[in-house]
């Protein structure tokens, strides 16, 4: 009986390359990668889930990151995406394509040997995922926080955890 692995959490270079690519621009790591720090700022959770539909892996955006990172995969001006930080709310342009981000990101995720998950839902602040999946995945074995900085539009904090 084969084993199967769960989901990775992302290699800091691996997401840093990857977005750097997927953006068009520089993308610099800004502190060392280490465990989540807790985090009350407002943020976009994006769930990732297995073939039978079950949730086993979340990345958490905080609120500058998921708008600078809508606004350069778009190429839209980086004041739009701080004035979607500021105002706490991105607007459907920007929560498009940071969908699009969030699902590019799902193949650091798989890996081989493992489980293969899919972005299965996004859902920004003030809304959240089920209750009961933030509850397992927020202890789940996996996890590591990145601060990240895009060139030309600033930087933010993105969790990802696995189990």
């Amino acid at each position: 009986m084969a084993i199967v692995l769960p989901p990775a959490v992302p290699d800091a270079e691996e997401l840093r390359a990857l977005l750097a690519q997927l953006l068009g621009k520089p993308v610099a790591l800004k502190s060392p990668v280490g465990p989540p720090k807790p985090n009350i700022a407002p943020q976009v959770q994006a769930m990732y889930c297995a073939a039978d539909g079950t949730a086993r892996a979340m990345a958490s955006v905080d609120l500058p990151l998921a708008a600078n990172l809508g606004a350069a995969l778009a190429m839209m001006p980086a004041a739009t995406a701080a004035e979607a930080a500021r105002s706490g709310r991105m607007n459907e342009l920007l929560s498009d394509c940071l969908h699009e981000v969030l699902n590019v990101c799902a193949r650091l995720l798989n890996r081989p040997g493992g489980m293969h998950v899919v972005l299965k839902k996004v859902a920004a602040a003030p809304d959240s995922l089920p209750a009961d999946v933030r509850a397992a995945l927020s202890k789940a074995p996996l996890q590591r926080e990145y601060d990240l900085e895009i060139a030309g539009y600033g930087r933010g904090k993105i969790v990802f955890r696995a189990a």
